[in-house]
């Protein structure tokens, strides 16, 4: 998550972070509840829940040391969206809100911290982007614009941009008898799509953006390049 940090910035922010020890069935994170704290498992190993509105209970995921959740706590009052479950005990270091914000100020750039947070996190669960290692979505990170386009707004095309849904919905018109197409967000749409094809935002929409080149650079050849990705 923080692989942008230089060493001396990261030893700066583990200076912010607290030990934790969870027992075996304690909750790390609780969904539902809004939370205030980042963890890293450094030992031991907890497991990813979920339960929908109907009370079904789900399994989501292993996690292990170094995996790391809870991230958007830091930047926005929001509820946990699934809960972690120690399994058999475990340690986490914990990052507060507050130690963040710490942290952010004496790099001085807090608003360019939270934007590499929030956008880090979008990264690692879209179906393209969490393929590539921490380092490659920092350094796509630096090459990536966000624009708010308004509901009706129709989004520029013939720029040679890769572009990838935020939030909000877009609506595709093939320019052809067909019906239009609706997507959503984590959607792609780009350079690569039908030159006849023309894009509306639907709603408030946010759109994430980089150029030919810099996702040739950054994305594709990256991936190119370990082809077990795509088995």
């Amino acid at each position: 998550l923080f692989a942008y940090l230089a060493e001396e910035e990261r030893l700066l922010l583990l200076s912010e972070m607290q030990t934790h020890f969870f027992e075996d069935g304690k909750a790390l994170v609780k969904q539902g509840e809004v939370g205030d704290e980042f963890f890293v498992l450094v030992k031991g190993a907890a497991n990813a829940t979920f339960r929908d509105p109907k009370g079904n209970f789900y399994f989501l995921a292993d996690l292990g040391v170094g995996d790391a959740f809870g991230e958007i706590a830091l930047i926005d009052d929001v509820p946990r969206t699934a809960s972690i479950i120690s399994d058999g005990g475990c340690i986490a270091l914990g990052l507060k809100k507050e130690g963040f914000e710490r942290f952010a100020q004496s790099l001085g750039s807090p608003d360019r911290v939270k934007t590499m947070i929030r956008l880090t996190s979008f990264f690692r669960r879209h179906p393209l982007f969490s393929k590539l290692g921490a380092k490659d979505q920092a350094e796509l990170i630096d090459s990536v614009t966000f624009e708010t386009i308004t509901a009706g707004d129709e989004i520029t095309e013939g720029d040679e941009r890769f572009r990838v849904i935020y939030s909000g919905k877009v609506r595709m018109d093939s320019g052809d008898d067909a019906a239009d197409t609706e997507l959503n967000p984590d959607d792609c749409f780009g350079y690569a799509s039908s030159l006849r094809a023309k894009y509306f935002a639907t709603e408030g929409t946010g759109i994430l953006s980089v150029n030919k080149d810099d996702f040739h650079t950054l994305v594709w050849e990256k991936l190119v390049e370990r082809p077990e990705l795509f088995v």
